[in-house]
Order: C-alpha cells, then structure tokens, then sequence
C-alpha cells in the first residue's frame, strides 16, 4: 500500500467522522 492511498482513506475517514457528529449535533439541537 502507498502512502497516498493510505492518506487519501484517512481523509475519508475524517470526512466521515465529521459528517456523522455533524448530524448528531444537528438533531441533539432539534429537541
């Protein structure tokens, strides 16, 4: 595996991970 392929799923990941706490904050305000 190389090292860009290895960053481009981390960054994935963190897009992710982002993606979700963003949703869960988003519906934590809703009620």
């Amino acid at each position: 595996m190389s090292n860009t392929t290895l960053k481009n799923k981390i960054d994935q990941l963190g897009n992710l991970m982002i993606e979700i706490y963003q949703e869960k904050h988003q519906s934590d305000c809703d009620y």
